[in-house]
């Protein structure tokens, strides 16, 4: 009888300590809402994600504090036509990298990094009840223009504000904006974005034929002859950016926007498309101060890149000087 007693109270004992291993190391399995489906329907979100802490948390994933979660799809082809629902970060890198991939209520971000990443890939970043886009505001409000076209986005950058974060004068950090990254030749080709805070297009086509909702857009680091957004990109935004000659097509069937129905008058053509081209239309007016600093910033990496190209044309000239011009 006492070794059967025995018996049961360290099982008890077992199960307690078993109960608390669970509670305590496995909190990412249980809390992460992040789901990743094959091609063929299949979860395969253990396989595909893994967890770091968030900046200002423990390292130690045991912490109260969630974590962060990234899928990361790495390698051509990578991801193809996968579903991703309610993942804060997405990573694709490598040529076709995400082909065909849905990414549904995204959280934070997704980058698309090398040749065709992205390809036709759909991308809808997260919109709770009070940030959906709000077409029914009277836009001769000042204060409607400020908040822009998803009727008071979280902050930031400043790049949308509701009147009390304003009024407050304690808008949200800029980790809280969610950003879309498309890096590379031909990156995020034809590929649908909508409700992101910053969509940044960078390198030659680096949104091709892309259609877009955004608060900024930023088209950079294309070439003069094919721009980082061309080929019938659209865009609806309440602010773009063209890098000089090498951002954006100034040619309306090659580049186009249109202003979030809630900036425009009431006589004015909501369907009404406008060129990107800087010296032709008004593509900066609806910037928030926060988001003219952000597009400063990249002013600021172009004039750089620019200073240390020419040092080293320079030095390349005064090598070959050296060596008496042979290569």
């Amino acid at each position: 009888m006492l070794f059967h007693h025995t018996n049961k109270k360290n099982s008890i004992v077992s199960a307690f300590l078993l109960g608390l291993w669970i509670g305590l190391y496995q909190p990412t399995i249980v809390s992460s809402a992040c789901q990743v489906l094959n091609a063929e329907g299949i979860d395969v979100t253990a396989d595909m994600t893994h967890t770091v802490a968030v900046e200002g948390s423990n390292t130690d994933l045991t912490s109260t504090t969630n974590p962060t979660v990234i899928v990361q799809c790495f390698g051509s082809y990578s991801c193809m036509n996968f579903t991703m629902n309610d993942c804060p970060i997405i990573e694709c890198e490598g040529s076709e990298a995400c082909y065909f991939a849905n990414f549904y209520s995204v959280t934070e971000s997704v980058t698309c990094k090398e040749s065709h990443s992205c390809h036709r890939t759909h991308v809808v970043f997260f919109q709770d009840d009070n940030n959906k886009m709000n077409q029914q505001q009277d836009v001769s409000s000042s204060s409607n223009k400020k908040q822009g076209f998803f009727g008071g986005r979280k902050s930031g950058n400043g790049l949308s504000t509701t009147a009390s974060s304003v009024e407050s004068n304690n808008p949200p950090t800029v980790s809280q904006q969610t950003i879309m990254r498309c890096h590379g030749r031909m990156a995020c080709d034809v590929a649908f974005v909508h409700g992101v805070d910053i969509l940044d297009c960078q390198g030659v086509k680096g949104c091709r034929k892309i259609d877009a909702t955004a608060q900024t857009v930023i088209c950079h680091d294309g070439d003069h002859e094919d721009q980082a957004c061309m080929d019938l990109a659209s865009f609806m935004t309440p602010c773009l950016h063209c890098q000089t000659d090498i951002g954006c097509s100034p040619y309306i069937n090659q580049c186009r926007y249109q202003f979030p129905p809630e900036y425009l008058s009431k006589d004015s053509d909501p369907e009404q498309w406008l060129e990107c081209d800087p010296e032709a239309g008004d593509m900066e007016k609806y910037c928030t101060a926060d988001q003219l600093v952000l597009i400063q910033s990249y002013r600021e990496k172009y004039e750089t890149k620019i200073i240390e190209e020419e040092l080293w044309k320079q030095e390349k000239g005064n090598n070959d000087e050296g060596n008496g011009g042979r290569h």
